[in-house]
């Protein structure tokens, strides 16, 4: 499985989420993640998006970038870490929940932007992939991330 820097404690159990999204429908193709995965749901389908397309060791999940991570930095200036890094395209795939990244308000969706812009500026390809997108149709929006294709509420508000 691709390298992980997950530090972060306090997620919700993604088989608590899997239980509650699939109540009364067929279960999604990604299943359940394993137990010693530390992300959220739509992380695991978009980790298993990219094993199944063959990229299963092209990646870094949770990719400290640009000092993210860094107690010492704050704010704008607090670097980013990258749900996704694959380090051949300078891709970055940033997972975008609806309440971490969109319910938040703005001072964190301009924080989000100004990580985006941080990162670009150093040439790297940011693509956004909303979470319900990520846990509908996966290989889709992979698919369309290697492209450089993007499809998020995130970047269709800043065009």
């Amino acid at each position: 499985m691709a390298r992980s820097n997950n530090k972060r404690a306090g997620i919700e159990q993604p088989s608590r989420i899997f239980s509650r999204l699939s109540q009364g429908s067929e279960p999604p193709p990604y299943g359940v993640p394993p137990l010693d995965f530390e992300g959220t749901l739509p992380e695991w389908a978009i980790t298993w998006a990219l094993n199944k397309l063959g990229h299963k060791d092209d990646y870094i999940f949770q990719a400290n970038l640009l000092g993210g991570r860094d107690p010492s930095k704050q704010g704008a200036d607090s670097g980013s870490v990258a749900d996704f890094y694959l380090p051949y395209l300078q891709l970055v795939i940033r997972v975008q929940g609806i309440y971490f990244h969109y319910e938040k308000g703005n001072t964190v969706i301009g924080l989000d932007q100004i990580r985006r812009l941080a990162l670009e500026a150093k040439r790297f390809v940011v693509i956004d992939i909303d979470e319900d997108d990520a846990l509908k149709n996966p290989i889709f929006y992979v698919k369309e991330a290697l492209e450089f294709r993007e499809h998020s509420k995130f970047r269709e508000g800043f065009q």
